[in-house]
């Protein structure tokens, strides 16, 4: 059996690690894009608290910001582009919905927007 007096410490340590990688836990967990260079800086900058919290503000930061600022263009096309990833979260709720099947998800998703219209 382990020695009760190692737990607190132990449990205490396992809590501030979850703490320091915050950042990158939430990153991963919401797919963001720049996963892995917010794990690097918070790995080596997050125990200087202002790179914990740059890293923190990043890892949240609105992920879809990135796709929009590739696609430099008219405000048309930015507006396809909104009506593209509002058209793919809408297939997305139905097929986890159990509403469309996986085969017609993949019809779906294929098809242009101006073709559905």
């Amino acid at each position: 059996m382990t020695d009760p007096s190692t737990f607190l410490p132990t449990f205490v340590s396992v809590v501030c690690l979850v703490a320091y990688f915050l950042p990158t836990l939430s990153a991963f967990y919401r797919e963001h894009p720049s996963r892995w260079p917010i794990f690097w800086v918070n790995l080596f900058l997050g125990f200087t608290l202002l790179g914990w919290i740059i890293c923190m503000f990043w890892a949240l930061s609105e992920i879809s910001r990135g796709i929009r600022r590739a696609n430099v263009g008219t405000a048309m096309e930015h507006r396809f582009a909104d009506e593209e990833d509002e058209k793919l979260l809408q297939l997305r709720t139905l097929l986890s919905d159990g509403v469309i099947t996986e085969n017609e998800y993949d019809v779906m998703r294929q098809t242009p927007l101006s073709a559905q219209s």
